[in-house]
């Protein structure tokens, strides 16, 4: 399901690229950068997060949420899921949501992709909030 007004980017990155959505109203104020939770996570939650960028476009807030490598419709295979690559691809996802719109950006990290928002907010100089957050990687 594509959101009202979505985009489908695949979004250079090393070794290959990502699969994002992008939801860009005309007068975005704000823009959320959705970092999903792994595995089996990503693919049950995935119908209410493409409903919750619908919703947060017709407020005029942009979405982009997109696939790890080696996960979804990004490329790549299974191995090449690793939380290493997951925090770059989340930094490729975060610079192609910045060139896409002015208007401020937030992390939303749901479950373990709250781990990659802390770490890419440090970098980015962005806030975060976490949603359902995994407190421990490994126990995870």
């Amino acid at each position: 399901m594509t959101p009202r007004g979505g985009q489908i980017l695949q979004v250079p990155v090393r070794d290959g690229w990502l699969h994002a959505v992008l939801t860009l109203p005309a007068d975005a104020r704000a823009a959320l950068l959705v970092l999903p939770p792994f595995f089996h996570e990503w693919q049950r939650s995935y119908r209410m997060f493409a409903l919750l960028a619908d919703q947060l476009s017709r407020r005029g807030v942009a979405t982009l949420r997109f696939d790890y490598r080696g996960t979804g419709d990004s490329s790549g295979a299974d191995v090449d899921f690793l939380p290493g690559r997951a925090l770059e691809d989340a930094h490729v996802a975060f610079e192609a949501l910045a060139t896409r719109t002015k208007a401020p950006i937030t992390l939303l990290g749901v479950r373990a992709g709250a781990l990659l928002a802390e770490r890419l907010a440090e970098r980015v100089g962005r806030p975060w909030f976490a949603w359902q957050a995994v407190g421990n990687g490994r126990a995870h």
